[in-house]
């Protein structure tokens, strides 16, 4: 009787719908907002920064002693990182956004 009774408890606490099942999936669904804000918001500041690298804003070429030539590849780079880090983030929202 005793065994059972503590895998009913056991299950009741670690079950999908037991008590740290749900205290789990809260604290899941609040790390998946606050790391795909983050993840979205560095990438639209990866995104400016390749804007500010591309156009020479504030003389950025020049204080990075970059070669201009190169230029056009890490701007690539930044802008193919930026998308697929706004994705990511934008999909960690969307999740948080269908479990609610």
């Amino acid at each position: 009787m005793a065994p059972a009774f503590l895998l009913l408890n056991v299950y009741l606490l670690l079950g999908e719908k037991g008590l740290i099942g749900v205290w789990l999936m809260n604290i899941r669904g609040t790390l998946a907002i606050i790391v795909g804000l983050m993840q979205s918001v560095t990438a639209a500041l990866v995104f400016i920064f390749a804007c500010c690298l591309y156009f020479n804003f504030f003389g950025v070429q020049g204080q990075l002693n970059g070669a201009i030539e190169s230029c056009h590849f890490h701007v690539l780079v930044l802008l193919v990182f930026g998308f697929f880090s706004i994705i990511s983030g934008l999909f960690l929202v969307y999740e948080w956004l269908e479990s609610r």
